[in-house]
């Protein structure tokens, strides 16, 4: 079985669409934590955040909110190395 995770819409629209389909929520360290009773991952945002910018990987944020929200999520997605 396959499991589909989108990112974060703000639309009440597409947010329905998407749980009508099953899918689940990629959630990441930027920006605020929205799952409104969806399951949900957490992406540790380097790929999407930190590759595409030079920046480094902000472990420290992933570690804070996997610490608080990470009871709850369906999937990790761990550090990423080029």
């Amino acid at each position: 079985m396959m499991i589909a995770y989108a990112s974060r819409t703000g639309t009440r629209r597409n947010l329905d669409a998407l749980r009508a389909a099953g899918w689940r929520l990629m959630a990441s360290t930027r920006g605020v934590l929205r799952t409104k009773g969806y399951r949900y991952a957490l992406d540790n945002g380097a790929w999407t955040s930190s590759f595409p910018r030079s920046e480094p990987l902000h472990a420290a944020a992933f570690e804070r909110l996997a610490s608080r929200k990470g009871h709850t999520m369906t999937l990790n997605c761990l550090r990423s190395r080029p």
